[in-house]
């Protein structure tokens, strides 16, 4: 069981130019992690052409999101998760910017919200 909620950061360095996605030269964050049992590694490539407010993020405690963020100021474009048995890895194929209508935002009533 890995749970990344509750996981200590051993090690990060981040790399320039490592990772083109789409076109895109990216730079990659990787972290190293894990808990009393096992450790995993994450290696994150972003762009700066995808900028994100790292203040959005300030509260996500889940996954570390508020340190990636603050390192990283961008959208990932590609996220490798690397564990002993496998490596998962999800990565963009189309990045654009659009408004979104406030409702999207809204759940319905008696909508139910757990703490991770």
């Amino acid at each position: 069981k890995n749970n990344f909620s509750s996981e200590t950061i051993f090690s990060y360095k981040m790399l320039s130019n490592a990772d083109t996605v789409m076109g895109y030269p990216c730079d990659v964050l990787i972290i190293v992690a894990g808990d009393n049992q096992h450790t995993w590694t994450r290696k994150l490539s972003f762009s700066k052409k995808f900028p994100i407010n790292p203040e959005w993020f300030k509260n996500a405690k889940f996954n570390d999101e508020d340190k990636i963020y603050a390192g990283t100021h961008s959208a990932l474009l590609r996220i490798q998760l690397i564990y002993p048995n496998r490596t998962v890895m999800y990565t963009a194929t189309d990045v654009k910017q659009q408004k979104l209508d406030p409702s999207f935002f809204e759940f319905s009533k008696g909508t139910v919200f757990k703490n991770l």
